[in-house]
């Protein structure tokens, strides 16, 4: 339910829970965790697995997501 409503807000078509765990995974990277703790929290038996995750959205990417949703959570305040 929350994932629809920021997805419909932020203009996106479609967000998955996939696409949610990327995002996670790659956040906790640009944070300073290492592949292997990464690959704890998602569950992985593999770190290739988890290095897949991490390895396929920039952090650019990531900032722009982040200062859209902390505008949106601003503006619903």
């Amino acid at each position: 339910a929350i994932l629809s409503l920021i997805t419909e807000k932020i203009g996106l078509r479609k967000v998955t829970t996939y696409t949610a765990r990327h995002t996670f995974a790659i956040n906790l990277q640009s944070k300073g965790m290492t592949v292997e703790q990464i690959q704890k929290f998602l569950g992985h038996a593999s770190s290739a697995t988890t290095q897949n995750y991490i390895g396929t959205i920039t952090t650019s990417t990531i900032d722009k997501g982040r200062d859209i949703l902390e505008g949106l959570i601003k503006a619903d305040e």
